[in-house]
């Protein structure tokens, strides 16, 4: 190397560790991220079972939050939201997206995560 360049080193004594909780909420916000998209393909006519919303006779429309493709509960045994259109998903999804950056489904999502890694015990 002829010329070095600008860099500056320095000592560092540990590299933090991962937070296992933000990575968790950043795959809850990844899972309404792709489920923001799904609802604009709905609308379009395209539809998947993998969308976490559904409509029933009325035209109301429901919105189960799931993680680890299960759903998760978010208040006492109820996991799905009420949404009175299309365009009020797509909302309660931003909604539910700024919820889990700040922490407020924290509990939720280790519930459920603990619930993941329980089965996955070793039998005696």
């Amino acid at each position: 190397m002829a010329t070095k360049p600008n860099f500056v080193f320095v000592d560092v004594p540990e590299r933090p560790k991962a937070n296992s909780i933000a990575v968790k909420r950043q795959r809850l916000i990844e899972g309404l991220t792709k489920q923001a998209a799904e609802v604009k393909r709905f609308e379009q006519g395209h539809w998947t079972p993998r969308n976490w919303f559904w409509a029933d006779d009325s035209g109301k429309f429901y919105l189960e939050v799931r993680y680890a493709k299960k759903p998760l509960v978010i208040s006492e045994g109820k996991s799905a939201i009420l949404c009175q259109s299309l365009d009020d998903v797509a909302a309660k999804i931003e909604q539910l997206k700024a919820i889990v950056k700040v922490g407020g489904l924290d509990p939720q999502i280790e519930a459920a995560s603990g619930a993941i890694r329980s089965r996955f015990k070793k039998s005696k």
